[in-house]
């Protein structure tokens, strides 16, 4: 769908909202990894990078870890390594926000005894 439009209508892949979100921006605030890589193929890397960040200074990247679409996550920083280090208006780059979210990783989960007892075990 995206590619169809695009083809038609490419000015609109850089169109922005009221709140300054471009199509690749919404692909990742709403975790749509194949939207976002079909838009990121249109666009390519240099004109895709124009298109990450709104006006708040929120990136793709933010977007993507803060919905926990981790494996967009990964391929925005595959295809856009520098927004690693970007910041927003509050001051955090991504890894803040990702930092901020302890049960997405599994010392950070309530486990059961039983599956307490089986994460702390070492193997030979």
């Amino acid at each position: 769908m995206c590619h169809c439009i695009a083809q038609k209508h490419k000015d609109l892949v850089g169109a922005r909202n009221k709140l300054a979100e471009t199509p690749l921006f919404l692909a990742a605030l709403h975790g749509k990894k194949d939207a976002f890589l079909c838009l990121h193929k249109i666009c390519g890397p240099d004109e895709g990078s124009k298109y990450c960040r709104k006006n708040d200074g929120e990136t793709i990247l933010h977007c993507a870890i803060a919905g926990e679409y981790f494996d967009l996550a990964y391929q925005i920083i595959d295809k856009y390594g520098t927004l690693v280090d970007s910041v927003n208006e509050e001051g955090l780059t991504p890894l803040h926000l990702l930092a901020s979210k302890p049960a997405v990783f599994r010392s950070g989960s309530h486990l059961g005894f039983f599956h307490n007892i089986i994460y702390h075990c070492e193997t030979p």
